[in-house]
């Protein structure tokens, strides 16, 4: 597994890191809506279950203005 470059010690430094992750796979073509399992060797650290789903963009008025 790779490491990220800079260590996750924040939700902050997550949410970024992941939507980082996120854009930057959509951009190379790599599809991620979808479910992983995310298994640990280590067994002091959980498994988890990840799912991504696209969502809305929420309505704003430059949305609205863009449609014009």
């Amino acid at each position: 597994m790779e490491k990220i470059a800079d260590p996750i010690t924040t939700e902050s430094r997550f949410q970024t890191a992941l939507q980082t992750l996120i854009v930057d796979a959509i951009t190379n073509g790599v599809p991620v809506e979808g479910g992983w399992e995310c298994r640990s060797s280590n067994d002091d650290i959980p498994d988890w279950d990840i799912a991504i789903q696209e969502v809305t963009k929420p309505f704003t008025l430059s949305n609205d203005r863009d449609s014009q």
